[in-house]
């Protein structure tokens, strides 16, 4: 368990592996490592497939930094309308906020930056 607590990303218990692999073999149809497949954190929702996002990520490493920045703008656009109005109202709550402390130090002759 120490080991497990090291870990800066989730990891799965080896005693308890085996059923979790069917589980996202099952549900995700990962057929060995690597895979990557992009999901929708709100709703688990696959966004791009274990084979679309190995393509994707080929094309846009070979194209460099502006491919590589297109490659997650169109997977967002693929993210459910729920997800994304949610997405939206975070933004514009974080953007409200930063706004919000800019003022107070400006009030407060701390620095506007």
């Amino acid at each position: 368990k120490e080991y497990y607590n090291t870990m800066p990303w989730k990891a799965v218990a080896y005693d308890k592996m085996r059923l979790r692999q069917q589980e996202i073999s099952i549900r995700y149809g990962v057929r060995g490592i690597p895979a990557l497949i992009i999901l929708d954190p709100i709703s688990g929702q696959i966004v791009a497939s274990n084979e679309q996002s190995k393509n994707d990520l080929i094309r846009s490493c070979q194209g460099g930094d502006s491919r590589i920045k297109e490659m997650f703008e169109s997977w967002l656009l693929k993210l459910p309308e729920s997800s994304k109005e949610l997405y939206n109202i975070l933004e514009l709550s974080c953007s409200v906020e930063r706004e919000e402390g800019k003022e107070h130090n400006i009030s407060s002759g701390g620095p506007s930056d």
